[in-house]
């Protein structure tokens, strides 16, 4: 079978029950498809929301065992046999700790593309993935259950929320983004990472207050947080050295720590994030 041919059948029968894409270039009903093989050893590659050929020899593999024709098309008989206690569509059922499925799944890659992240990506409803269902709920006025329902599907089909307020680069010329925000590996990146060389300055990206300055578990390193006010904060992490202290007000541009590597970082650079109401969002959002 040509792989070329079956891309753009398996592309078009995903995309007329797809939901608005997640993030430019990004479908998260296929980064679904690939977290629920992944949790059945038929795909290993990243999750990363986009057909590709290991997508598609997956898709064929699955069909194979479950005696259904191979064409390479995740169609409605392969999703009955796939995700026999899973939905195609995200809130046709109440999930709860413990479900499983392809429509959790898509919850949790839904859930992090609007800034509640939960760790690995998995087709289990886990208690991670519930304290992130009630974040969201709470950031999106819905009543606080921890269980991911109809009105919790329909608020995930709003975009994405964005930085109300304009930043700057934390770096004194626009750095080269090394790792962008979204899909990696098998996990969500809430941030972007920037070059920077070891000891060169990192500056805060807009006015306010130092919230955070010093060291954060988590994988940050040395970090410093800045309340910029109106719900929006950033962060600055992996620093060498930080400069300011918790109640410091610091102006845009002034200098808060320097570059480096510490936490989980295999060299050095500038992690940033930015977000809103306790929501990631893409820091581009606010540096255009």
């Amino acid at each position: 079978m040509r792989y070329s041919l079956v891309l753009p059948t398996l592309v078009s029968v995903l995309a007329l029950t797809a939901a608005p894409p997640a993030a430019a270039g990004v479908d998260a009903r296929i980064a679904a498809v690939q977290v629920a093989m992944r949790s059945r050893l038929l795909y290993r590659g990243p999750v990363t929301g986009t057909t590709d050929v290991r997508t598609i020899r997956a898709v064929l593999l699955l069909q194979g065992r479950l005696g259904v024709a191979a064409d390479g098309v995740f169609g409605p008989q392969t999703e009955a046999r796939l995700f026999p206690l899973g939905t195609p569509v995200l809130g046709l059922r109440l999930l709860t700790i413990g479900s499983t499925g392809y429509d959790v799944a898509l919850l949790q890659v839904e859930l992090a593309f609007h800034g509640f992240p939960s760790g690995r990506f998995s087709s289990v409803y886990t208690a991670r993935m519930a304290r992130a269902v009630l974040r969201f709920q709470r950031f999106a006025g819905l009543p606080t259950t921890a269980m991911a329902g109809p009105l919790t599907a329909r608020a995930l089909r709003r975009p994405p929320t964005v930085s109300p307020d304009r930043l700057g680069w934390p770096a004194p010329a626009p750095p080269r983004v090394v790792s962008p925000y979204g899909l990696r590996g098998v996990r969500f990146h809430g941030g972007i990472d920037l070059e920077a060389r070891p000891g060169s300055p990192v500056l805060a990206p807009g006015g306010g207050e130092v919230v955070w300055a010093g060291w954060r578990d988590g994988g940050w390193g040395n970090a410093v947080i800045i309340a910029h006010g109106g719900g929006v904060r950033s962060l600055v992490a992996h620093l060498s050295t930080v400069q300011v202290r918790v109640g410091d007000d610091v102006r845009r541009g002034q200098t808060v720590g320097l570059a480096g590597s510490t936490g989980d970082a295999s060299g050095p650079h500038i992690h940033f994030e930015v977000r809103v109401r306790g929501a990631y969002v893409d820091p581009l959002t606010a540096l255009r």
